[in-house]
């Protein structure tokens, strides 16, 4: 539906009191043929800026009209992310802890499977480098990468934890390209992401930092 604007250009009142004002709704809109190829890869961005969220696409029909049906898949919500319980954290790194799990769960809104991935090792990584200051009493200046973290916990009778760890690390390196030619990997994936994401969430509920 469609109404005239006023002399002015910006709908303003008329001469009656009455506004005028065009509406638009519905935009044609017609998927290009790189965009079919890709489909079964693709995600689409709904929204814009801090409102934007990301829908994996499930298939793309094209219909008699020439349009295409777009059938979206919304990532799953946080429930994998347990609520932290922020005074368990071990005072120090507490908020290096928080600051990267509100980033991971931000990016499992809104960013593509590796950028989930990503987010959910840099978290992984602030919880467990805490995780093994707490039990060591080591240096704060000595952080461990992911893998190193994930050895210790194991070396700890910690299996879940460690082995938790492990699997994050090698899902980050499959993002690389290198890896991806020398080892003929697949790039990460949405379930890679979800996958990521109840990953992250059972190495808090291991650290015991967690309601229930």
């Amino acid at each position: 539906m469609s109404t005239s604007t006023n002399l002015d250009g910006y709908g303003g009142p008329d001469e009656r009191g009455f506004f005028s004002m065009r509406l638009m709704t519905f935009e044609s809109w017609r998927a290009s043929e790189d965009f079919l190829k890709k489909r079964h890869n693709a995600v689409m961005i709904v929204g814009a800026g801090d409102c934007g969220l990301v829908h994996q696409v499930l298939d793309v029909e094209r219909l008699a009209t020439g349009e295409e049906l777009i059938t979206l898949k919304t990532r799953p919500s946080m429930s994998g992310l347990p609520e932290l319980i922020v005074a368990l954290i071990p005072e120090r790194y507490a908020a290096l802890v928080v600051e990267q799990y509100e980033k991971a769960a931000s990016a499992a809104y809104r960013d593509d499977a590796e950028s989930v991935i990503d987010r959910c090792r840099e978290a992984a990584s602030a919880a467990l480098n805490a995780g093994r200051f707490e039990k060591t009493g080591d240096d704060a200046s000595d952080a461990k990468d992911l893998g190193a973290l994930g050895n210790f916990f194991i070396r700890q009778g910690m299996e879940v934890l460690g082995n938790a760890a492990l699997i994050l690390a090698r899902w980050h390196s499959r993002g690389k390209s290198a890896e991806r030619i020398n080892r003929d990997t697949m790039p990460p994936s949405e379930a890679d992401a979800e996958a990521a994401i109840a990953l992250l969430g059972l190495i808090y509920r291991e650290l015991h930092w967690t309601r229930g």
